[in-house]
């Protein structure tokens, strides 16, 4: 299956050469990595952060001056160096983290090892001179760097925790074993985190020389002790004390704005100065609002974690990860009519566990099933309606946090993947990416579990439920009655749907109430 998918979008080069120097821009328009998994928490591990149309920049842009000097052999003369990466997001979910470590180790012991014989033996321990011609290695090149500038970092990191994704053990080889223990031991010292905001300095250095490793010793070190002094938001961006690292940064944010935007209209006409005095006002009110509704929603939220993960059901653990991955509440009534929800599942969930436990455990151990699947009953009966009115808590704080960019209309394109998942079969070989196919994996994918029947399901729990749909197979797939339904069978089911609406939007277009009424931009 694949796991990442890294895509390269809008490269430009712009190259000069004279007597005396050459000249490179290089400008990256975008650059992101997608998590190639429907039921992911995050779609991207790393995306640029999203921002306004008409606030679009390269990505990255790289400018480079060389000396062209003719007689200096081994040299490199930089006049100037730049490199400038706009602000983007680092979104990590622990379950990725286990699933490219089980690939690189799948990787590792593929790899063929030679056979012990005698002739090997004494190819190693016996060193003949004649087959190898000692070569004498050329000097290293030099660089001189005139100007090198490394601009201001910004990266907004987020942390899934998922505790049930977690291998049992780590194989035979101790190394690997070390390694996950050290993965285990860090998430869960450091939890859930969202959007920490972590700046690094810019770095100028002037007239500077020696090998590529030399000039990468304060390159190290400089990120190096600007990661130390950061290492404090980690503890200050935990949910379950409310993430005061961003509720500051929010506010500030919003003081700032009240302040700044007016200043700056006032300094180009009276009109821009309304302009600018409405825009702050808005941007005040969004982050005392957002920030001080959303620190509780975090902690609201970490609390019905905590209960859901009380009731020992880890259908009910995987379901609640499952309903978190799901667009979060955009105002107060979306909030109001989804934290409604989450309190009648909670007391239906815990009243018919009650029956449902015991028969679940009975059929996954047998008659000596029935005492955990009774104790199981009597803790989701007191815990799931509490883990249930904790997510309406925090379902209805979240809508009031997100209200007033919903009422001023704040119109930004959320990150998106750059191309739909591919759909593979276990042991599938790759083959030959279409789109038609893929956007036919993601219908199937929304309706969920309709159409599956029970005997397919099985004693399958949720997470063996969300891999089966993970995998679902597009067999056939047919446009009828004038293009206004589409016929889809896959390897476990059969149905119909109706096409609605068909437009292409492109991602460049301006009109971004255009944009923000597509669920998803392909």
């Amino acid at each position: 299956r694949e796991l990442l998918y890294v895509s390269f979008h809008e490269i430009d080069t712009l190259y000069k050469q004279s007597v005396e120097a050459t000249t490179l821009n290089f400008l990256l328009d975008n650059f992101q990595i997608d998590v190639q998994r429907y039921s992911a928490r995050y779609c991207s591990m790393l995306a640029p952060e999203p921002v306004a149309l008409q606030d679009r920049k390269a990505f990255v842009h790289v400018a480079v001056n060389l000396a062209n000097i003719a007689d200096a052999d081994n040299l490199v003369v930089v006049q100037y160096f730049s490199l400038l990466i706009q602000k983007f997001q680092l979104n990590v979910e622990e379950k990725m983290l286990w699933d490219l470590f089980g690939f690189v180790a799948e990787f590792a012991a593929q790899q063929p090892t030679q056979a012990y014989s005698d002739a090997y033996a004494q190819s190693i321990v016996l060193y003949d001179s004649k087959k190898y011609l000692e070569l004498v290695p050329p000097p290293p090149t030099k660089f001189f760097f005139k100007a090198l500038i490394i601009q201001p970092l910004a990266i907004d990191f987020s942390l899934m925790v998922d505790s049930a994704a977690r291998p049992n053990r780590g194989g035979r080889n101790p190394v690997m074993k070390l390694i996950m223990l050290l993965i285990n031991t860090l998430v869960t010292i450091i939890g859930n985190q969202d959007k920490v905001p972590l700046k690094l300095n810019a770095l100028a250095i002037d007239d500077a020389f020696g090998d590529m490793a030399t000039l990468f010793v304060p390159i190290v070190q400089h990120y190096r002790n600007q990661g130390l002094t950061e290492a404090y938001k980690f503890i200050g961006g935990l949910d379950i004390i409310g993430n005061p690292v961003q509720l500051v940064g929010n506010l500030g944010t919003g003081v700032k704005d009240f302040f700044y935007e007016p200043i700056n209209g006032i300094t180009e006409s009276p009109d821009a100065f309304v302009r600018g005095l409405g825009k702050g006002t808005g941007s005040l009110v969004s982050g005392v609002i957002g920030g001080v509704f959303g620190s509780v929603s975090k902690v609201t939220g970490t609390l019905g974690k905590i209960a859901t993960e009380a009731t020992f059901d880890a259908d009910a653990i995987a379901q609640r990860r499952i309903d978190q991955t799901r667009n979060q509440p955009q105002h107060i009534g979306d909030g109001l009519a989804k934290g409604g929800v989450s309190v009648v599942k909670g007391l239906w969930d815990g009243v018919t566990g009650l029956v449902v436990q015991p028969v679940k455990e009975v059929k996954k151990k047998g008659g000596m099933g029935l005492f955990s699947g009774i104790g199981k009953g009597l803790a989701g009966v007191v815990m799931k309606p509490v883990a249930g009115v904790l997510d309406a808590a925090t379902n209805v704080t979240a809508g009031i946090a997100n209200t007033p960019d919903a009422l001023m209309q704040k119109q930004l394109i959320p990150v998106q993947r750059r191309r739909l998942p591919r759909t593979l079969q276990k042991g599938e070989k790759l083959k030959e990416y279409k789109k038609k196919e893929a956007l036919s994996s993601l219908i199937v994918w929304h309706l969920e579990e309709q159409g599956l029947d029970g005997r397919q399901l099985g004693d399958l729990n949720s997470r063996e439920i969300i891999a089966l749909r993970e995998r679902e197979k597009v067999m056939f797939q047919q446009l009828i009655c004038n293009e206004s339904k589409l016929v889809c069978g896959t390897n476990y089911r059969v149905f119909a749907v109706n096409i609605l609406k068909t437009k292409y939007i492109s991602e460049r277009d301006t009109d971004t109430k255009e944009l923000s009424q597509v669920h998803s931009i392909w």
